[in-house]
């Protein structure tokens, strides 16, 4: 089930505001204003109930902080076309009117009728006046004086174009602070879906076109002639993920005897974004993978009369790769405490993150990452166990790990003895063993920081002229370092702290639905009519992850992320994603 919720901004029964209606004298009689001089339009913010036909157009409400209503502002451009219109005025909406209701069956939550004075834009030949509208801006925009500023950059002078390209260095915690951060949704003038007979050809726009004539000198004619209908979204993505323990796992690692899921978290997030989502130039709107008639990125419900939902957008790093754009959280290991719950009650917000398919690889994909306490046979008494060289089958304690090392050791020695000892004999119980996890006690990988025979343990031995004990101490450091770091013969040891391991889950956008991935014999991802948006995470989607079962074991941290192409070769967790368009996509995990 995939489901996707808008809000509408209707320039009908809501009006824009910097003054309270009972500031507010109406005049009775009226006209339109002209050029320059000041009037009233009217605007009804709302979410609307709609009906759904196709898996991208079910909706879901959410929690009631997701529709709140903190502060909204209208932005007005002026120009030929949508991508040229110039800034032409900014103005802050009294937005008291708003109530809080708890969202229930897809229904209006939330509604009121503010009217705005502005200073009607002066346009010439064929100009048009546009119209965007932030809600809960977080302290990214700043209006005065009928002017503003994105990001500390002034919009004066600046094209619709100019705004939608200008990046934001930010977080989801930083864009839902005070409310969430809102702006208009791009819609398209054609539907696209599983009823389209043809591929479908796309004007998609993101400005609300305003009629100039219904700028009002009065309040009462502003309200009931509606100047332009806006629809705005969520600039976050919504991920909430759901899970239940088992006793055991079928069909899977059978040293693995049951597990107990404990929390989750963001790896791989995105840390730059627009204000509105970036549509400009896309050609991806007749896209559909070979054999199907199913235009995924276009919806079939309309909002209004011809006006459709689109599935896809741009964001900063949508081609290139920058280390630096992403959060990454590989190697950690993560403290209950910090983790996010689970539960439709438990979400976690991400920045939009999308890419072309020549970028859809772990290192750049938006991943959520579970963590769970496993019941492993053969683990220590507080669950700690150990692997060795990622073969999971064979489950070590502290000791039997000691003891690999030891034998290594005892190994080379014995090739080795003539050179070093005269006569006498070392067992391997006479070592003593350091691992790292000794003194940082981190799961994760972890090392051997030293073998040594102890002084008590040496009386017994002659050493060959010029060798000591320091000496063969010294040549067993040197083997120490050859496990350590490759060799012809590593060991690489996972150290599963108190028996935590942790899966990572690449959040998918289509999926395998709309983008069925061949397993085998594939290698890459090679048309983007395909696999175009199999990964992502689009704003005012949620994705819902469901983990249905554990396989195998994880990794000891946080799994490193590599570009390898995002599909694995071994997934170690179960799950199924529901995409609900709030919208909301389920995704069903075994681990």
């Amino acid at each position: 089930m995939k489901k996707y919720k808008f809000f509408a901004l209707a320039f009908a029964t809501l009006a824009l505001g910097a003054c309270s209606n009972d500031d507010i004298v109406d005049q009775q009689g009226g006209s339109t204003v002209n050029p320059g001089e000041q009037g009233y339009i009217s605007v009804a913010l709302n979410l609307p109930t709609q009906p759904t036909s196709r898996a991208n157009d079910a909706y879901d409400d959410g929690l009631p902080v997701e529709y709140k209503v903190n502060d909204a502002t209208l932005l007005l451009f002026k120009g030929t076309s949508e991508a040229l219109a110039t800034f032409a005025g900014a103005y802050e909406l009294d937005v008291t009117g708003f109530a809080d209701k708890a969202p229930a069956d897809d229904n209006i939550t939330s509604t009121a009728t503010l009217v705005r004075e502005i200073t009607k834009p002066s346009t010439t030949g064929n100009e048009n006046i546009y119209a965007l509208v932030v809600v809960n801006d977080n302290g990214k925009l700043t209006v005065a004086n009928e002017t503003a500023s994105l990001g500390g950059v002034a919009l004066t002078g600046k094209t619709f174009s100019d705004f939608a390209e200008q990046v934001l260095t930010t977080n989801a915690d930083e864009l839902t602070a005070d409310g969430f951060f809102m702006s208009n949704a791009p819609l398209s003038n054609v539907s696209g879906g599983t009823t389209a007979t043809a591929a479908p050809t796309a004007t998609v726009t993101t400005l609300a076109v305003i009629d100039p004539d219904n700028i009002y000198t009065t309040i009462a004619e502003a309200s009931s002639n509606p100047a332009a209908n806006i629809y705005v979204e969520r600039a976050v993505a919504k991920v909430t993920v759901n899970a239940t323990d088992a006793d055991k796992v079928t069909g899977g690692n059978p040293a693995l005897a049951g597990y107990e899921v404990t929390g989750w978290t963001f790896n791989v997030a995105n840390t730059k974004t627009y204000a509105v989502r970036n549509v400009e130039g896309a050609d991806w709107w007749a896209f559909t993978r070979t054999g199907a008639t199913d235009y995924r990125f276009l919806g079939n419900v309309p909002v209004a009369e011809n006006l459709y939902r689109t599935y896809w957008g741009y964001d900063p790093n949508y081609n290139t790769y920058t280390a630096a754009d992403f959060t990454v959280k590989s190697g950690d290991e993560l403290d209950n405490t910090t983790l996010l719950g689970f539960g439709e009650n438990n979400p976690g917000y991400c920045l939009e993150n999308t890419f072309d398919i020549a970028n859809q690889i772990e290192n750049r994909t938006t991943a959520v990452v579970v963590k769970a306490k496993l019941k492993v046979t053969g683990a220590e008494n507080d669950g700690t166990f150990y692997t060795v060289n990622g073969n999971t089958s064979t489950i070590y304690q502290k000791a039997g790990v000691e003891n690999l090392v030891k034998t290594r050791i005892m190994d080379w020695l014995n090739a080795n003895k003539a050179t070093y000892i005269e006569s006498g004999t070392v067992d391997g119980d006479d070592l003593v063993v350091m691992l790292s996890n000794a003194t940082t006690d981190k799961g994760g990988i972890i090392t051997v920081t030293s073998v040594v025979l102890p002084e008590e343990a040496a009386t017994g031995i002659t050493f060959v002229d010029g060798q000591n004990l320091e000496a063969l101490n010294e040549a067993f450091a040197t083997q120490v370092a050859n496990l350590v770091n490759g060799g012809t013969n590593p060991l690489v040891i996972s150290y599963y702290k108190n028996g935590y391991a942790y899966y990572d889950i690449k959040i998918q956008h289509f999926g395998d639905e709309q983008t069925p991935w061949a397993q085998d014999g594939q290698d890459g991802y090679t048309t983007a009519a395909d696999f175009l948006g199999r990964y992502g995470a689009l704003r005012n989607n949620w994705y819902d992850i469901t983990v249905t079962g554990i396989k195998n074991i994880g990794s000891a941290s946080v799994p490193d992320v590599t570009n390898k192409w995002d599909d694995p070769e071994d997934n170690y967790i179960a799950v199924s994603i529901n995409i609900l368009s709030w919208a909301k996509r389920t995704q069903n995990a075994d681990l």
